[in-house]
């Protein structure tokens, strides 16, 4: 039960004994990227080989459910490509409003923590420092903590300001080894001394001494007096009260985490220059290096969120291949650009003309703008160098000369909560 009182679920991890240099970080990167690459492919081949399979045998009779699945692919792919289409449109309105009106426009804040190095050597370091001031190895670490004092404080104990002892300020325990016929126990001494006696001589507790036998099964012998006994006794009586101890800590530590874990959130976020989206992913993966979706991207927030399909998926091979796999939604999204794109032309003729003209010359190839070179002719606009410093330029606009920090205390959606490690 003392395990309990570890706030951290996960170890830190170690420090490297030689630090990795960029170049070899690259390399690494390049090759977990092939790897990768293969493993996609091939879990694809598996998910696609399973559908089929399913389709063809009538599994769990569901031919005609796998069949509907299949033709919710497109429609799905062509709302999440229009839904992707859409954030993006949206970003260079929102980088103006964020810089203009207000910076809580938007899914992030500009480029939100897009280039935090969490596999840097300096970032690994203020991490490990600043989780040690939130790391509790015994119960009695936690109650020698002030600020679990002041919580207890809250809750109406009666905890002193100095010299708090759960032994004598909570269960009420003077020396239990004092003379009792000169200072007689208190009935709150009585009580604790007499829990004890019950489970020291059960021999189903873990308290259990037994007088015949020793702790290794040993035959008792009488040559060696009664001290082998009287120090198993007391073995147990510490252990009884280390026990006590933490269980009282137990009734109040998860909802001290509770209260404690937006405040670690936040001051790491203040500690390492991150949005407490990040911070909150980097504490959860105890440190180690985040994934480049497992961080706030500020502007791009919504347009990396894994949006809902249109139709759900009924059947889970049908989930499986047409909702979860990363290249059936890369080929689907591609398919249906041309459709998305379409959809969105015929959106922005609801425009006022104005608008509508100033849209087109932000997405010029999405309308299918040319290039003038005079004489009526024109080169057709490739959108990709543009697109690149178009986004590069949305997301970098609002912290431009601006002096709002990087980062929202709060953000809306983040799950300030923390989940306990269990204990048996």
């Amino acid at each position: 039960m003392v395990e309990r009182t570890r706030i951290i679920p996960k170890e830190k991890p170690p420090r490297d004994p030689e630090p990795r240099t960029r170049f070899q970080r690259g390399v690494d990167m390049i090759t977990n990227f092939a790897n990768v690459g293969k493993d996609i492919l091939g879990q694809t081949g598996t998910s696609m080989a399973d559908y089929f399979n399913a389709v063809s045998s009538n599994r769990d009779n569901n031919r005609a459910a796998l069949l509907k699945d299949a033709g919710r692919f497109l429609p799905n792919q062509a709302y999440l490509t229009g839904e992707f289409l859409g954030d993006v449109a949206q970003l260079p309105f929102e980088a103006l409003g964020q810089r203009y009106i207000d910076p809580n426009i938007g899914s992030g804040y500009g480029k939100g923590d897009l280039f935090f190095d969490s596999d840097d050597e300096l970032n690994k370091f203020k991490y490990n420092q600043f989780m040690d001031d939130y790391v509790f190895d015994t119960a009695t670490d936690v109650a020698n903590n002030p600020s679990f004092q002041n919580y207890l404080r809250g809750q109406g104990l009666n905890i002193p300001d100095q010299g708090f002892d759960i032994y004598s300020d909570i269960f009420n325990l003077g020396d239990l080894f004092r003379d009792v016929e000169k200072n007689p126990y208190t009935q709150d001494e009585e009580r604790f001394l007499g829990d004890f006696k019950k489970v020291l001589n059960n021999p189903e507790s873990p308290f259990f001494v037994s007088q015949k036998f020793d702790k290794e099964g040993n035959l008792r012998m009488a040559e060696d007096g009664t001290n082998p006994y009287e120090q198993d006794v007391l073995n147990a009586l510490n252990f009884f009260y280390d026990t006590k101890e933490a269980e009282f800590i137990d009734q109040y530590f998860p909802d001290y985490m509770q209260s404690q874990y937006p405040q670690m959130v936040e001051g790491l976020a203040r500690e390492l220059n991150i949005s407490p989206l990040t911070a909150q992913m980097f504490m959860d993966k105890g440190g180690e290096p985040l994934g480049f979706l497992e961080r706030d991207l500020g502007l791009l927030n919504d347009m990396f969120a894994f949006e809902d399909p249109l139709l759900n998926y009924e059947t889970s091979e049908g989930q499986a291949l047409f909702g979860d796999d990363f290249t059936m939604n890369m080929l689907g999204g591609l398919g249906t650009y041309g459709l998305a794109r379409n959809l969105m032309t015929k959106g922005n003729r609801l425009l006022p003309k104005r608008a509508a003209s100033f849209v087109e010359n932000l997405y010029p190839a999405t309308f299918s703008k040319r290039i003038p070179l005079g004489g009526g002719d024109g080169m057709k606009f490739t959108s990709l160098p543009r697109g690149v410093a178009q986004t590069g330029g949305a997301v970098l606009f609002p912290e431009y000369f601006h002096d709002t920090p990087n980062y929202l205390e709060r953000p809306d959606g983040l799950d300030l909560t923390v989940q306990l490690p269990t204990t048996e």
